[in-house]
């Protein structure tokens, strides 16, 4: 009898001992299938920051400054820039938006003076940032995150571009 006790004892060690090994198995494969989805998540936030950000700031950038026919798309130096025209004080000034070796940067200068890209003002890392005329007052803005993603929008403002 003595022997029988004994090994109730041992199977019921055992079907414990297997039910949490089970159990801490699919604890670990839980966590890791969780820690592979937050991945996922954040990475899909940074890109979506990265590229909404920039365009969301190029559009208000864009509303502040629609007044007088001040918005205005050109190339320079082989770069689609986005030049807002403004007056203040009597003196005419611009704000060029464009992306200079893999940033997106804003120059604010007289308009007399030159456009030098390398002395904008660093906003934030983008692969490519290109805007162009689709009509007197509509405009396409597509932006290349650092991860290779592309974001577009269409914007639409009120004052025609002077020419």
């Amino acid at each position: 009898m003595v022997k029988r006790y004994r090994a109730s004892h041992t199977t019921d060690f055992l079907f414990v001992l297997t039910l949490f090994t089970v159990f801490a198995v699919s604890a670990v494969l839980v966590l890791m299938l969780g820690v592979k989805v937050y991945k996922g998540t954040v990475a899909g936030m940074n890109t979506n920051y990265t590229t909404r950000t920039v365009l969301t700031y190029t559009a208000q950038k864009i509303r502040q400054n629609d007044s007088g026919g001040g918005i205005r798309v050109s190339d320079r130096n082989g770069m689609d820039v986005l030049e807002l025209h403004a007056e203040y004080s009597g003196a005419g000034y611009v704000t060029y938006i464009y992306d200079y070796n893999g940033t997106l940067r804003e120059l604010f200068t007289r308009e007399d003076a030159p456009f030098t890209p390398a002395s904008g003002n660093a906003l934030m890392e983008a692969e490519a940032f290109s805007v162009r005329n689709i009509s007197d007052t509509l405009l396409h803005l597509s932006v290349t995150g650092s991860d290779g993603v592309t974001a577009d929008t269409y914007l639409t403002y009120r004052s025609r571009a002077s020419r």
